[in-house]
């Protein structure tokens, strides 16, 4: 079975005390809801190309683009230097690290 620290290098992320109290990585699941609706503080520090839809309770980072055709419904919390590409749709209670991409008509 797999432990959180070994998938995932903890010291990387700003959310890892989501795996606090988690004997395997996938405990983690039912805890994001009730985290992000905890920490979110909408702020959309990001840069749209084209038009996209964000919803009313999504954190983007700096340095992130959202490209024409995302949809993020939020809650979310998407980090610093990410590329959001066209037609991505991240759905309801999403935490996305920085410097990731969520590719053409991905859906998270």
């Amino acid at each position: 079975m797999f432990n959180a620290s070994d998938l995932f290098d903890l010291s990387q992320t700003e959310h890892a005390e989501i795996f606090s109290g988690c004997k395997y990585a996938w405990e983690a699941l039912p805890k994001i809801a009730a985290f992000l609706e905890a920490r979110v503080r909408p702020a959309l520090h990001n840069r749209c190309e084209g038009r996209a839809f964000i919803g009313e309770k999504v954190f983007i980072g700096p340095g992130t683009v959202v490209e024409d055709g995302a949809m993020i419904k939020g809650p979310a919390i998407i980090g610093k230097n990410c590329q959001i590409r066209h037609n991505a749709y991240i759905r309801e209670h999403v935490i996305i690290g920085a410097n990731c991409v969520v590719g053409n008509s991905t859906e998270v």
